[in-house]
């Protein structure tokens, strides 16, 4: 009991506090995680002024307080470069993740422009890496090219990626694919995808690594990841909860097959092969679903702060977001187009609080 309430004080100490001094105050004095926002160098958004006590007890440490991660290869202004052409997908069996190349501050500024993060700067070194699964022949859980990939085909993503949501060829077909560049996930191609666990071996998956040495990360500090992405059901939710509850394992069970069309969730993970029970949920819930009588269909853009409590737990260096399952045939739901049904990711932005 002594080291789970130490474990508690420690998070309290380094996120709660901090996080109600950044909703009333616009910030925390160990950090400013809006300094970052306000676009120059990579030394902007660092700790300005802390006293030698903390420093020593290497509570907070320096370095660049958040990153942002656009999730869009292009070469530019997105963080991933396009996939060589015959590029075939990651290796789920080997957990081999599509490596990010370009790392922003928060406010958008370039920070880093390498894949390999030794050669990353050390304002940012506390981040030890940032990858996709993409699904391919390669990837033995998820082979077809077209469920997990950045959209970067014209006319598949475009022109061709038009949906009649009523079935109905009298009425017009609605654009419901991805722009260009983005990484999205259509379910009517990833029927045949393996379920993931939160495992090193998930085909479909967002993660990133952390440097838990705290001279990159002070043993105070937590995470508010922030996610912005677009999810679009193929059914609305079940009105009966108990749908969600799963009475083999009596638990209440928002992956469920009766539950959900669709289901991503988080895993705090000490390594890679880790075996974890999943943090939270982030789909469902789905922020709109195909209306066959309405004629419409697809998702707004939303965001999502997530609080991830790493100062209680050292040993936690792996953030992991994986699609676990669908379960519907979307009959009315053409090849890739994630906005009839399918997730669409915009940005992740990590910040240090």
């Amino acid at each position: 009991m002594a080291s789970v309430g130490s474990s508690l004080a420690r998070a309290a100490r380094g996120g709660f506090v901090c996080l109600l001094a950044l909703s009333a105050l616009g910030g925390c004095k160990s950090s400013d995680p809006e300094g970052a926002s306000k676009g120059g160098s990579a030394s902007e958004g660092t700790i300005s002024s802390l006293g030698a006590g903390a420093n020593a007890l290497g509570e907070y440490a320096g370095g660049l307080k958040g990153v942002k991660i656009i999730m869009k290869a292009n070469g530019t202004d997105g963080s991933f470069n396009p996939p060589a052409t015959g590029y075939t997908g990651t290796d789920s069996a080997a957990g081999e993740g599509y490596p990010v190349t370009r790392i922003f501050t928060s406010g958008g500024n370039l920070v880093a422009s390498n894949s390999d993060p030794t050669q990353w700067p050390d304002s940012i070194k506390w981040l030890t890496s940032f990858e996709v699964g993409i699904s391919g022949s390669a990837n033995t859980n998820a082979t077809d090219a077209d469920c997990a990939r950045f959209a970067t085909s014209e006319p598949e993503d475009t022109t061709n990626a038009m949906c009649d949501w009523d079935g109905n060829v009298s009425t017009p077909a609605m654009p419901c694919g991805a722009p260009i560049g983005m990484y999205r996930v259509s379910e009517t191609n990833c029927n045949a995808a393996g379920a993931g666990t939160g495992g090193q071996t998930d085909p479909i998956f967002i993660r990133f690594g952390l440097n838990r040495a705290t001279t990159r990360l002070g043993t105070a500090e937590n995470l508010l990841v922030i996610v912005e992405y677009a999810a679009s059901s193929y059914w609305p939710a079940p009105a009966d909860p108990t749908f969600c509850y799963n009475t083999a394992l009596g638990i209440f069970d928002p992956t469920h097959t009766n539950c959900s069309d669709m289901s991503w969730q988080l895993f705090l993970k000490h390594s890679a092969g880790d075996s974890v029970i999943p943090f939270l949920t982030l789909i469902p819930p789905s922020f709109g679903h195909r209306d066959g009588a309405g004629n419409h269909g697809g998702s707004g853009v939303s965001t999502k702060q997530l609080f991830i409590p790493i100062a209680g737990d050292p040993a936690l260096t792996l953030v992991q977001l994986s699609r676990i399952r669908s379960k519907t045939t979307a009959t009315n739901c053409p090849d890739n187009s994630p906005l009839c049904f399918g997730t669409l990711y915009y940005s992740v932005t990590i910040l240090r609080i």
